[in-house]
């Protein structure tokens, strides 16, 4: 029996999870994946027939891919052992989660109808699972119910059809009962041949277990049980079940097999009418459909009772920004201010006076920022619990990714039957999805009903919650939406990642901002009056005076006012008094606050430092095991301290606190210091550890809490919780938390007294984060990782080191940093070699086969990367897409359109997206180059579509400004324009340089060829100081475009010497490299020798251009070649080549509006 840290193969054993008939599961880690899985080690396997069998069964629950399933990934044999790679299912067995009584009704139906829908996707396939029971589902910690151990599954001939009881499981026999009794059908008990009816019959005992939280048939044994469950009637179900649930159980229970349901899809249909019915009777409300009931936050007695004063100004601004919203579309007011000048006061005042046109969403920043998308899941989180479940379904019509939105907010799947979409997705394109369906989802309930998105303390919020709110601001222009966010100010420096946001958004329409200042002194008059009923001129001249206006502060300037009794002499007394009351003042905000709380009791103090230890928020029985005194004690310091105004119950969640207001909990934890910070946050995450069911921890608050406590030498648990925790963000596409995780697990493991010890996993923490960098595009940062962890790694694991070090080739060539590339080129090839691995050598040759073509040297690169094609074969390689690439720069657009059509395929097998992606801009470009112009558009949708779809937005960007040379073959340079601004707004929002950089030289080109030399010099330097920062990627053929462009438009200005000078150059710099560019450039070079007189260097130059155009194969630029020789030399023979040309060239444009620009724009020759 495997022990915890044991290695089989490429696994490392964890804890055990739990063993059964056939054998005991382990958790584990998948190095060459690097993922944890479930091993479900085979107990006593005695010989090749029986590992046959379940090779067989592992095949059979292989094909099984679907959200409800459990996943089987590999059969493995280690030694004489064999075991099950399963994906590892964190949650609890059904069977405990059904509490006494039952589960209400409408839960119970939820549950079953993803159970059901399961089933159908299995028997579908062929396969009966024959054990389904509460101890084979688990209901995940997004609540979703999910069928563990396929393995008593039969494969039967096909639905509905049934073969003789051959099981799969390698400890069954043919033709045996196999199964839990409790839950077998009749016809399993009689040893009848097994179909998919038997599986219904299981899932009905499981429904009435739901239902009753007991068994419909039982006994004092086995036998007892079979013979209940042969000719025992059903027992009737509670009276509070309705009827058409009953008539569902008693049909999946009927005795007969003929009686039951057939398929698991018609039951399915039943259990959807069902929901339907029980849902909408619980939605009839009489309230409007599209109201959604106003947030907790902002309830009467959530803020002071003394009414908003002074923000006059500031409540208008916000009130324009809604209608604007409402009218116009999607809006963001920022505000700004210090801590306690009233941002929440302000924003939930201005949220509670739209709340009679439009609906309120709330959510906000902790500053321990555990918790992905914080504000937008608790705010989406409301949306889920209160929106009516027609408003719901309106919504999400709009919402393509619903697997994504429904893992980020599970409440949306226990609300309404949403359809899973099995798409083969990186990272970065399943977080691109997640914003994607957050955006259409929010933009859609406002299209219901205008919407109000407040997102409070963003200064605390994650970079992924930073993102996500970009992504929104840019994808919802239309909806009437208005986002309002406050942020301090004071906690914004130029490194937060909040700033980055702030100068991004100084571009962005419909952005407005207010900085907060304290209060003039005529409000501060006007807020004293309100607060306690009286004022005097000295009175408000000290409180203006001390506290600067901040309402926070002056409140409690009042309250300690009021109990030295200094209140009432200000207010009676002259100007004179004043003086006499300053040195009883405190001197700040958090000064007043350790006012306050020096008057309440030491235990009140103590209890609420422990308090804040836990967070801003925290739950009653939480604080109970980290304060170990008596619940009435407890209860009494909590009322006290609620009277006192230092914390507040949470409305509508029972018991739960919160701290009035960020300063009461940020000074009272100031006071610990770091010894009892730590011994604190150890009692917390011990109470949170013995609170929790196990498998559904509050990982991300346990990794907080051990990772604060690790200096009194609790490692283990830090690390092993900040894993945990980094794995979690992981699964939410918040790919920067889980590096930020990882770090905690790093930063505990440097507290290690032996660091060799530790070795192994400071390696593989350092893999994981910077494979987590690299998968949202932050090649920098990922880099920096996989070097550390190469150093750490030993020389002898020659596989990972070579795995490593083509990581970090294809980061530095994303980097634009080629000698990087090169430098590790060599040791990654030999070692790839030296372990055998093809793909990773065909990978790596492939890499350094980019480097060449970016540094110019096209031959080379493809020399390198043909034979990476070879060794490859059909394994995924780079080489396989950008070899095209080279043979398009080298004027050979036929073979690469060829090699595209391949390489397209092999992508689409792979189901690598970004592979395909990269497949499909060069089988564009390539029919564009080879004048295919109907298939070039319809690849470049095809790619644009599929790489929205799947997030790959870096080159997105970059095929968007390849699909431009369409439009510009045809001279439709407005659409060109338009393209080029799409492509490179994509690529500036993605920090990407090389679309900013083609597609700024085609508006460049534009402007020439559209006779505006004028309007380009601003795109012009903006171009070259962006591609002379990148020089390193692709900088010969950049230097080569732009001087080009720079020919062109000095040819627009009429400065035909500056022309010929700056043509020549790219003539020179395209020959043997760039041919169509020397095309270009002996056509402009002539025009422009022609105008200044030197008419036989000009003909001999477009003589040139017409001879190499034709070996080119380039319509559009053969035609731009020989109507610039019949303008110098005229011949009539070229004039018929010229017609033929535009006539190809319309053949293969079948766009009326393109062949309308075409033939509008003086490029085309006609025969008239």
């Amino acid at each position: 029996m495997p022990l915890p840290g044991d290695q089989l193969g490429r696994f490392t054993i964890g804890e055990t999870l739990g063993s059964g008939g056939m054998g005991t599961v382990y958790r584990a880690h998948d190095a060459r994946l690097h993922r944890s899985v479930a091993l479900k080690m085979i107990d006593g396997v005695p010989g090749k027939d029986t590992v046959r069998r379940i090779l067989r069964e592992a095949r059979a629950a292989s094909s099984l891919n679907h959200p409800g399933i459990c996943t089987v990934h590999d059969v493995v044999e280690h030694n004489d052992d064999v075991f099950i790679v399963m994906e590892l299912v964190e949650g609890q067995p059904l069977s405990t989660v059904i509490p006494a009584g039952g589960l209400p009704v409408p839960l119970a139906l939820q549950y079953m109808r993803q159970i059901v829908d399961a089933l159908a996707f299995a028997h579908a396939r062929g396969i009966v699972h024959r054990d389904l029971k509460g101890a084979n589902v688990v209901v995940t910690s997004d609540g979703r119910p999910k069928i563990l151990d396929f393995g008593l599954a039969v494969e039967v001939s096909g639905p509905g059809g049934a073969t003789p009881t051959m099981s799969l499981d390698t400890l069954n026999r043919s033709r045996v009962i196999a199964g839990t009794p409790a839950y077998m059908s009749p016809q399993q008990l009689r040893g009848e041949p097994s179909d998919q009816r038997d599986d219904l019959w299981s899932a009905g005992v499981l429904l009435y277990e739901m239902l009753t939280a007991r068994r419909p048939f039982s006994g004092a044994t086995v036998v007892a049980v079979g013979n209940s469950i042969l000719s025992d009637p059903l027992p009737p179900l509670p009276a509070g079940v309705p009827a058409g649930v009953r008539a569902l159980v008693e049909r999946m229970l009927a005795k007969s097999a003929e009686a039951r349901f057939q398929r698991a899809d018609e039951m399915l249909s039943s259990i959807d009418a069902l929901l339907a019915t029980t849902e909408s009777a619980v939605d009839e409300t009489g309230r409007e459909p599209d109201i959604l009931p106003s947030p907790a936050a902002l309830a009467p007695g959530r803020t002071t009772v003394v009414s908003l004063v002074g923000r006059d100004a500031e409540l208008v601004l916000l009130r324009e920004a809604w209608t604007q919203a409402r009218e116009h579309g999607r809006q963001l007011v920022l505000i700004s201010g210090e801590p306690g000048v009233g941002k929440t006061r302000l924003s939930t005042e201005f949220a509670r006076s739209v709340l009679p046109d439009g609906n309120v969403l709330i959510g906000r920043c902790d500053p321990e920022a555990l918790i992905p998308y914080q504000p937008f899941v608790e705010a989406l989180e409301g949306f889920a619990r209160d929106a009516p479940r027609r408003m719901l379904e309106t919504a999400f019509r709009d919402v393509e990714s619903t697997s994504e939105l429904a893992q980020l907010v599970p409440s949306f799947e226990r609300r309404l039957t949403l359809v899973p979409e099995r798409i083969q997705l990186n990272a970065e394109g399943q977080r691109y999805r997640l914003f994607n369906a957050v955006g259409a989802l929010l933009a859609a309930a406002a299209r219901s009903r205008p919407l109000l998105l407040l997102l409070e303390d963003l200064h605390w919020a994650d970079r992924a919650t930073l993102l996500m709110l970009r992504h929104l601001l840019r994808s919802s222009a239309l909806a009437p939406l208005c986002v309002v966010a406050t942020y301090r100010e004071t906690e914004v420096d130029r490194a937060h990642p909040f700033a980055e946001m702030l100068a991004d958004l100084r571009r962005e329409q419909g952005v407005a901002r207010i900085p907060l200042r304290g209060l003039l002194e005529s409000a501060v008059n006007s807020f004293i009056e309100a607060s306690v009923g009286r004022t005097s001129g000295a009175l408000t001249s000290l409180v203006s005076d001390r506290t600067e206006g901040n309402p926070f502060f002056m409140t409690e300037v009042l309250r300690h006012l009021g109990e030295t009794g200094a209140l009432d002499r200000l207010v009676s007394a002259g100007a004179h008094s004043r003086t006499r009351e300053v040195h009883v003042l405190p001197e700040g905000v958090r000064e007043a606050v350790e006012s306050r709380l020096a008057t309440q009791n030491e235990t009140v103090n103590r209890v609420l430092a422990q308090a804040s230890a836990i967070g801003r928020d925290f739950e009653f029985a939480v604080l109970q095991g980290v304060a170990d005194i008596p619940e009435d004690d407890l209860i009494d310091v909590l009322d006290t301290a609620i009277t006192a105004r230092l914390v507040q119950e949470v409305p509508g969640a029972a018991g739960r606190y919160t701290f009035t207001h960020a300063l009461v909990r940020e000074t009272l934890y100031g006071r610990l210091t770091t010894a009892r910070r730590a011994r604190l946050h150890r009692r917390v995450g011990e109470t949170l550890e013995r609170l929790s069911t196990p498998g559904r921890e509050p990982v991300a608050d346990l990794a907080f809490h051990f990772s604060q406590a690790v200096s009194g030498g609790d490692i283990d648990r830090a690390v092993r919780y900040a894993a945990r925790a980094a794995e979690a963000a992981a699964a939410a596409f918040a790919m920067e938390e889980a590096a930020r995780f990882y770090q905690l697990a790093l930063e505990a493991l440097d507290l290690a007294p032996d660091p060799a010890a530790t070795l192994a996993q400071r390696i593989e923490f350092r893999i994981r984060r910077g494979r987590a960098f690299g998968d949202v595009a932050q090649w920098a940062a990922a880099k920096v990782e996989l070097e550390a962890a190469l150093e750490l790694l030993p020389a002898d694991d020659r596989e990972r080191r070579c795995e490593l070090l083509v990581d970090l080739a294809k980061y530095s060539f994303w980097l634009m940093d080629i000698p990087s590339l090169l430098r590790v080129s060599d040791d990654a090839l030999r070692l790839a070699e030296e372990v055998g691995r093809d793909d990773l050598w065909a990978d790596m040759t492939a890499w350094v086969g980019a480097a060449r073509q970016s540094e110019g040297d096209l031959a080379g690169a493809l020399d390198v990367m043909t034979k990476a094609v070879e060794r490859a074969g059909s394994i995924r390689s780079f080489a396989l897409a950008t070899t095209p690439l080279a043979l398009y720069f080298l004027g050979r657009s036929d073979d690469a359109a060829a090699q595209t059509v391949e390489a397209v395929r092999i992508s689409r097998d792979r189901n690598d997206p970004t592979f395909h992606v990269y497949a499909l801009e060069h089988h564009g470009l390539a029919l564009t180059g080879c004048g295919r112009y109907d298939e070039a558009l319809r690849v470049f949708d095809e790619m644009r579509h599929f790489a929205r779809q799947h997030g790959v937005l870096q080159l997105l960007a970059r095929g968007i400004a390849m699909s431009a040379g369409v439009y510009m073959a045809f001279g439709d340079y407005e659409q060109v324009a338009t393209t080029a601004e799409e492509a490179r707004e994509l690529a500036r929002s993605l920090a990407f340089t090389p679309p900013r950089v083609s597609a700024g030289i085609d508006l460049l080109l534009v402007r020439a060829r559209q006779h505006e030399p004028g309007q380009a010099q601003s795109v012009l330097d903006e171009v070259a100081a962006v591609a002379a920062s990148a020089a390193g990627w692709h900088g010969w053929l950049w230097r080569i475009r732009l001087s080009q462009a720079r020919a062109e438009l000095a040819f627009a200005r009429s400065d035909w010497r500056g022309a010929v000078e700056a043509a020549d150059d790219a003539v020179q710099q395209s020959r043997a490299r760039r041919p169509k560019y020397e095309v270009l450039g002996l056509i402009t070079a002539s025009r422009a020798r022609f105008a200044l007189g030197d008419h036989a260097a000009a003909s001999h130059q477009v003589a040139a251009a017409v001879d190499i155009a034709r070996r080119l194969g380039d319509p559009a630029v053969k035609l731009r070649a020989l109507a610039a020789h019949i303008e110098i030399a005229g011949d009539d023979g070229l004039v018929v080549e010229a017609r033929t040309t535009t006539r190809a060239m319309l053949a293969a444009m079948s766009d009326k509006r393109l062949r309308k620009s075409f033939m509008a724009s003086g490029l085309a020759i006609s025969s008239g």
